[in-house]
């Protein structure tokens, strides 16, 4: 059976939300079977209602091993990584392999990646699809410093 995903029920603030469309890359570790965790620098992209990040990589990566089954996996993810912005988002939550037929997931990935539109019909890449069931943003540049985190409330 193919556990589900849990939804956070928040939407995101403005601001979180314009600073998670600047920025391109992030780290996204992964728990693996074996219990260990895989760690890897990825292009992303997301959208805020419910949030959800999209990561395309090869099949046969590291980070995929744990996920080929079907099965759903526990997953951070951390955008922001500028000694003069000094903003961060970090994120807890699952991970999966999205289908080929997921248009709408497949679409903001390539929308924010057009060089990549091939990646879909390339029985070698994947889809990741993270959804967070924590999060929080830090500006810790601003004054007065800005945090802004999800709330603690789920639903299946």
């Amino acid at each position: 059976m193919v556990e589900k995903l849990l939804y956070l029920h928040v939407i995101m603030d403005k601001k979180v939300s314009e600073f998670l469309e600047q920025q391109r890359i992030s780290v996204l570790s992964i728990l693996q079977t074996d219990g260990s965790i895989h760690s890897a620098t990825l292009h992303y992209a997301s959208i805020s209602n419910p949030p959800s990040f999209f990561f395309m990589t090869e099949k046969d990566s590291k980070k995929c091993a744990s996920l080929l089954e079907g099965q759903v996996q526990v997953a951070s993810v951390v955008i922001g990584f500028s000694e003069e912005e000094f903003t961060t988002f970090q994120a807890e939550g699952k991970v999966r392999i999205a289908s080929k037929e997921a248009d709408a997931e497949w679409k903001t990935y390539i929308n924010k990646y057009p060089t990549r539109s091939k990646g879909r019909e390339n029985p070698s890449y994947v889809l990741l699809e993270f959804t967070p069931s924590w999060w929080r943003y830090s500006d810790t540049k601003a004054s007065p410093q800005v945090k802004i985190e999800s709330s603690n409330s789920y639903t299946k």
